[in-house]
Protein backbone atom coordinates (compact mmCIF):
# COMPACT_ATOMS: atom_id res chain seq x y z
CA UNK A 1 0.00 0.00 0.00
CA UNK A 2 1.05 3.62 -1.06
CA UNK A 3 0.46 6.56 1.05
CA UNK A 4 -0.38 8.38 -2.78
CA UNK A 5 -3.64 7.33 -4.58
CA UNK A 6 -3.41 8.68 -8.01
CA UNK A 7 -7.00 8.99 -9.16
CA UNK A 8 -6.82 8.73 -13.51
CA UNK A 9 -9.84 9.75 -15.45
CA UNK A 10 -10.62 8.08 -18.78
CA UNK A 11 -12.48 8.56 -21.83
CA UNK A 12 -11.62 6.11 -24.74
CA UNK A 13 -7.67 6.34 -24.08
CA UNK A 14 -5.18 5.01 -25.63
CA UNK A 15 -4.01 1.89 -23.54
CA UNK A 16 -0.80 1.95 -24.87
CA UNK A 17 -0.37 5.43 -23.14
CA UNK A 18 -2.11 4.83 -19.71
CA UNK A 19 0.03 1.76 -19.48
CA UNK A 20 3.29 3.79 -19.77
CA UNK A 21 1.44 6.22 -17.60
CA UNK A 22 0.81 3.43 -14.52
CA UNK A 23 4.33 2.13 -15.30
CA UNK A 24 5.92 5.73 -14.13
CA UNK A 25 3.60 6.16 -11.42
CA UNK A 26 3.49 2.46 -9.86
CA UNK A 27 6.50 2.71 -7.69
CA UNK A 28 4.67 5.60 -5.95
CA UNK A 29 1.31 5.44 -5.72
CA UNK A 30 -1.82 3.15 -5.73
CA UNK A 31 -4.14 3.71 -8.69
CA UNK A 32 -8.14 4.27 -9.40
CA UNK A 33 -9.06 4.22 -13.17
CA UNK A 34 -12.43 6.17 -13.35
CA UNK A 35 -13.74 5.45 -16.95
CA UNK A 36 -16.37 7.11 -18.21
CA UNK A 37 -18.12 5.42 -20.68
CA UNK A 38 -15.62 4.39 -23.13
CA UNK A 39 -16.08 1.80 -26.21
CA UNK A 40 -16.57 -1.89 -25.10
CA UNK A 41 -13.72 -2.92 -26.94
CA UNK A 42 -11.37 -0.11 -24.84
CA UNK A 43 -13.15 -0.84 -21.48
CA UNK A 44 -12.01 -4.73 -21.91
CA UNK A 45 -8.42 -3.68 -22.76
CA UNK A 46 -8.76 -1.45 -19.30
CA UNK A 47 -9.67 -4.40 -17.52
CA UNK A 48 -6.62 -6.44 -18.50
CA UNK A 49 -4.71 -3.89 -16.83
CA UNK A 50 -6.18 -3.52 -14.20
CA UNK A 51 -5.69 -7.08 -13.34
CA UNK A 52 -2.17 -6.55 -14.63
CA UNK A 53 -1.61 -3.52 -12.03
CA UNK A 54 -1.92 -5.21 -8.42
CA UNK A 55 -2.48 -1.62 -7.10
CA UNK A 56 -5.17 -0.33 -9.71
CA UNK A 57 -8.95 -0.35 -8.67
CA UNK A 58 -11.39 0.30 -12.05
CA UNK A 59 -14.51 2.36 -11.94
CA UNK A 60 -16.72 1.84 -15.06
CA UNK A 61 -19.54 4.56 -15.56
CA UNK A 62 -21.95 3.62 -17.75
CA UNK A 63 -21.43 7.05 -19.86
CA UNK A 64 -19.75 10.17 -19.74
CA UNK A 65 -20.73 12.62 -17.12
CA UNK A 66 -17.89 14.83 -17.35
CA UNK A 67 -14.48 14.80 -15.33
CA UNK A 68 -15.48 16.53 -12.49
CA UNK A 69 -18.40 14.03 -11.48
CA UNK A 70 -15.45 10.95 -12.67
CA UNK A 71 -12.85 12.83 -10.68
CA UNK A 72 -15.78 12.87 -7.61
CA UNK A 73 -16.34 9.55 -7.91
CA UNK A 74 -12.65 8.43 -7.91
CA UNK A 75 -11.77 10.71 -4.44
CA UNK A 76 -15.23 8.82 -2.86
CA UNK A 77 -13.41 5.11 -4.34
CA UNK A 78 -10.45 5.92 -2.74
CA UNK A 79 -11.73 6.72 1.12
CA UNK A 80 -13.26 3.51 0.63
CA UNK A 81 -10.14 1.44 -0.93
CA UNK A 82 -7.38 3.12 0.36
CA UNK A 83 -8.46 4.72 3.48
CA UNK A 84 -5.06 5.07 5.11
CA UNK A 85 -3.60 7.05 1.71
CA UNK A 86 -3.69 10.30 3.01
CA UNK A 87 -2.56 12.09 -0.59
CA UNK A 88 -4.54 12.40 -3.71
CA UNK A 89 -2.47 12.79 -7.38
CA UNK A 90 -5.16 13.13 -10.10
CA UNK A 91 -4.08 12.74 -13.67
CA UNK A 92 -5.40 13.14 -17.02
CA UNK A 93 -5.45 9.82 -19.57
CA UNK A 94 -2.55 11.30 -21.78
CA UNK A 95 -0.17 12.69 -19.20
CA UNK A 96 2.98 11.02 -18.55
CA UNK A 97 4.55 11.78 -15.08
CA UNK A 98 8.65 12.24 -15.24
CA UNK A 99 10.02 9.23 -12.84
CA UNK A 100 11.02 11.62 -10.15
CA UNK A 101 7.20 14.34 -10.38
CA UNK A 102 5.76 12.00 -7.19
CA UNK A 103 8.51 11.80 -4.76
CA UNK A 104 8.85 15.72 -5.77
CA UNK A 105 5.27 16.62 -4.78
CA UNK A 106 5.18 14.97 -1.92
CA UNK A 107 8.14 16.14 -0.48
CA UNK A 108 7.37 19.80 -1.42
CA UNK A 109 3.46 19.23 -0.01
CA UNK A 110 4.77 18.04 2.95
CA UNK A 111 7.10 21.11 3.96
CA UNK A 112 4.47 23.30 3.01
CA UNK A 113 1.73 21.63 4.83
CA UNK A 114 3.61 22.67 8.07
CA UNK A 115 2.48 26.37 7.22
CA UNK A 116 -1.18 25.58 6.59
CA UNK A 117 -3.20 24.24 3.61
CA UNK A 118 -1.89 23.65 0.66
CA UNK A 119 -2.04 22.21 -2.99
CA UNK A 120 0.62 21.86 -5.78
CA UNK A 121 1.01 21.13 -9.44
CA UNK A 122 3.89 20.05 -11.58
CA UNK A 123 6.02 22.06 -14.66
CA UNK A 124 3.74 20.70 -17.46
CA UNK A 125 5.68 20.28 -20.72
CA UNK A 126 3.38 20.25 -23.28
CA UNK A 127 3.66 16.42 -25.16
CA UNK A 128 3.07 18.56 -28.48
CA UNK A 129 5.24 21.15 -28.58
CA UNK A 130 7.64 19.90 -26.04
CA UNK A 131 7.51 23.80 -24.30
CA UNK A 132 6.28 24.38 -20.55
CA UNK A 133 3.11 25.91 -20.16
CA UNK A 134 3.86 27.75 -17.12
CA UNK A 135 1.84 28.73 -14.33
CA UNK A 136 -0.31 31.79 -13.48
CA UNK A 137 0.03 34.05 -10.81
CA UNK A 138 -2.02 37.77 -9.94
CA UNK A 139 -0.85 40.82 -9.47
CA UNK A 140 -3.36 43.35 -8.63
CA UNK A 141 -5.04 44.08 -11.95
CA UNK A 142 -2.60 42.00 -14.06
CA UNK A 143 -2.65 38.08 -15.20
CA UNK A 144 0.81 36.79 -15.37
CA UNK A 145 2.42 33.75 -16.64
CA UNK A 146 5.10 32.79 -14.74
CA UNK A 147 8.01 30.00 -16.00
CA UNK A 148 9.80 27.94 -13.63
CA UNK A 149 12.94 26.57 -15.35
CA UNK A 150 12.99 23.06 -14.44
CA UNK A 151 16.44 22.15 -12.02
CA UNK A 152 15.80 25.75 -10.45
CA UNK A 153 14.54 23.91 -7.30
CA UNK A 154 11.56 26.91 -7.08
CA UNK A 155 8.36 26.39 -5.44
CA UNK A 156 6.36 29.57 -5.99
CA UNK A 157 2.76 30.44 -5.14
CA UNK A 158 0.62 30.53 -8.04
CA UNK A 159 -2.99 31.53 -8.61
CA UNK A 160 -4.45 28.06 -10.09
CA UNK A 161 -3.05 24.52 -10.92
CA UNK A 162 -3.81 22.05 -13.59
CA UNK A 163 -6.17 19.46 -12.74
CA UNK A 164 -4.09 16.88 -14.33
CA UNK A 165 -1.02 16.62 -11.73
CA UNK A 166 -3.22 18.19 -9.21
CA UNK A 167 -1.74 16.65 -6.32
CA UNK A 168 -2.91 17.53 -2.73
CA UNK A 169 -3.51 15.80 1.08
CA UNK A 170 -7.18 14.45 1.57
CA UNK A 171 -7.87 16.31 4.18
CA UNK A 172 -7.65 19.90 1.85
CA UNK A 173 -10.14 18.32 -0.69
CA UNK A 174 -12.55 18.09 2.73
CA UNK A 175 -11.69 21.89 3.27
CA UNK A 176 -12.59 22.96 -0.51
CA UNK A 177 -15.34 20.51 -1.46
CA UNK A 178 -15.85 18.64 -4.44
CA UNK A 179 -15.44 19.26 -8.12
CA UNK A 180 -18.48 21.26 -9.72
CA UNK A 181 -19.87 18.26 -11.97
CA UNK A 182 -22.25 21.20 -13.85
CA UNK A 183 -19.29 22.64 -15.52
CA UNK A 184 -18.71 18.78 -16.95
CA UNK A 185 -15.18 19.78 -18.72
CA UNK A 186 -13.63 23.02 -19.29
CA UNK A 187 -12.52 25.46 -15.83
CA UNK A 188 -13.42 22.30 -13.57
CA UNK A 189 -9.90 23.51 -12.38
CA UNK A 190 -9.98 26.71 -12.55
CA UNK A 191 -13.46 26.81 -10.35
CA UNK A 192 -11.81 24.45 -7.81
CA UNK A 193 -8.39 26.74 -7.55
CA UNK A 194 -10.59 29.81 -7.12
CA UNK A 195 -12.53 27.83 -4.48
CA UNK A 196 -9.46 26.42 -2.79
CA UNK A 197 -7.88 29.95 -2.33
CA UNK A 198 -10.78 31.36 -1.15
CA UNK A 199 -10.86 28.98 1.30
CA UNK A 200 -7.31 30.05 2.56
CA UNK A 201 -5.52 26.92 0.93
CA UNK A 202 -2.80 28.33 -0.79
CA UNK A 203 -1.31 26.74 -4.37
CA UNK A 204 1.91 26.54 -5.44
CA UNK A 205 4.03 25.29 -8.59
CA UNK A 206 6.95 22.76 -8.61
CA UNK A 207 9.53 24.02 -10.80
CA UNK A 208 11.21 20.33 -10.86
CA UNK A 209 8.05 18.21 -10.71
CA UNK A 210 7.65 17.77 -14.92
CA UNK A 211 5.34 16.42 -16.48
CA UNK A 212 4.10 15.91 -19.90
CA UNK A 213 0.70 16.29 -20.98
CA UNK A 214 -1.21 17.75 -24.31
CA UNK A 215 -2.78 21.32 -23.71
CA UNK A 216 -5.16 20.58 -26.49
CA UNK A 217 -5.76 18.56 -29.96
CA UNK A 218 -2.89 19.91 -31.51
CA UNK A 219 -1.22 23.39 -31.43
CA UNK A 220 -1.25 26.36 -33.21
CA UNK A 221 1.35 29.14 -33.80
CA UNK A 222 0.76 32.69 -33.98
CA UNK A 223 1.96 36.12 -33.93
CA UNK A 224 0.49 38.49 -31.18
CA UNK A 225 3.23 40.86 -29.74
CA UNK A 226 5.41 38.22 -30.55
CA UNK A 227 5.43 34.53 -31.23
CA UNK A 228 2.57 32.55 -29.41
CA UNK A 229 0.82 29.35 -29.26
CA UNK A 230 -2.80 28.53 -29.41
CA UNK A 231 -4.27 24.95 -28.36
CA UNK A 232 -6.66 23.25 -31.34
CA UNK A 233 -10.53 22.69 -30.12
CA UNK A 234 -12.94 21.22 -31.39
CA UNK A 235 -16.43 22.99 -31.29
CA UNK A 236 -17.91 21.54 -29.02
CA UNK A 237 -14.97 21.91 -26.76
CA UNK A 238 -15.63 25.91 -27.32
CA UNK A 239 -19.20 25.25 -26.32
CA UNK A 240 -17.92 24.17 -22.54
CA UNK A 241 -15.13 26.55 -22.88
CA UNK A 242 -17.36 29.89 -23.57
CA UNK A 243 -20.34 28.31 -21.31
CA UNK A 244 -18.42 28.05 -18.27
CA UNK A 245 -16.25 31.13 -18.33
CA UNK A 246 -19.53 33.34 -18.56
CA UNK A 247 -21.03 30.91 -15.10
CA UNK A 248 -17.59 31.47 -13.56
CA UNK A 249 -17.76 35.36 -14.16
CA UNK A 250 -21.13 35.09 -12.10
CA UNK A 251 -19.13 33.83 -8.67
CA UNK A 252 -17.45 35.61 -6.16
CA UNK A 253 -15.42 33.83 -4.96
CA UNK A 254 -13.93 33.76 -8.54
CA UNK A 255 -11.17 36.72 -9.00
CA UNK A 256 -11.98 40.06 -10.62
CA UNK A 257 -8.72 40.12 -12.40
CA UNK A 258 -9.28 36.67 -13.81
CA UNK A 259 -12.77 38.05 -14.85
CA UNK A 260 -11.11 40.62 -16.81
CA UNK A 261 -8.46 38.51 -18.37
CA UNK A 262 -11.03 35.83 -18.90
CA UNK A 263 -13.38 38.48 -21.48
CA UNK A 264 -10.17 39.72 -23.38
CA UNK A 265 -9.05 35.77 -23.97
CA UNK A 266 -13.03 34.73 -24.81
CA UNK A 267 -12.15 37.65 -27.55
CA UNK A 268 -9.10 36.59 -28.78
CA UNK A 269 -10.57 32.78 -29.00
CA UNK A 270 -13.23 33.70 -31.25
CA UNK A 271 -11.48 35.99 -33.38
CA UNK A 272 -8.59 33.61 -33.82
CA UNK A 273 -10.84 30.51 -34.35
CA UNK A 274 -13.56 32.18 -36.32
CA UNK A 275 -11.02 33.83 -39.17
CA UNK A 276 -8.12 31.34 -39.03
CA UNK A 277 -9.80 27.47 -38.80
CA UNK A 278 -11.65 25.78 -41.88
CA UNK A 279 -14.84 25.15 -39.72
CA UNK A 280 -14.62 29.25 -38.20
CA UNK A 281 -18.79 28.17 -38.56
CA UNK A 282 -19.47 25.60 -36.74
CA UNK A 283 -17.07 27.38 -33.81
CA UNK A 284 -19.07 30.11 -33.86
CA UNK A 285 -22.04 28.72 -33.64
CA UNK A 286 -20.66 26.42 -30.68
CA UNK A 287 -19.24 29.69 -28.85
CA UNK A 288 -22.31 31.58 -29.20
CA UNK A 289 -23.89 28.45 -28.08
CA UNK A 290 -21.82 28.77 -24.74
CA UNK A 291 -22.50 32.17 -24.43
CA UNK A 292 -26.35 31.88 -24.38
CA UNK A 293 -26.11 29.14 -22.01
CA UNK A 294 -23.41 30.79 -19.58
CA UNK A 295 -26.09 33.41 -19.64
CA UNK A 296 -29.40 31.74 -19.24
CA UNK A 297 -28.34 28.42 -17.73
CA UNK A 298 -30.56 25.70 -18.16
Amino acid sequence: MSDVVAIIVTFNPSIEALEEQLKCIEPDCDAIIVDSGSAAELVAALRQLFTAYGAVELLELDRNYGIAYAQNRGVELGQTQFPNAPYRLFLDQDSLPSSTMVATLRANLDTLAAHGQAAIGPNLQDSISGSLTGFHQMNRWRWLRLQLPVGSGAVVEVAGLNSSGLFVHKNTLLTVGAFDESLFIDHVDTEWSFKARFAGVKLFGVADAVMRHAMGENTINYWFFGPREMPYREPNRHYYLFRNSILLQRRRYVPVVWKLWNVFKLILTCGFFCTCTRERSAQFKQMLRGFRDGLFPK
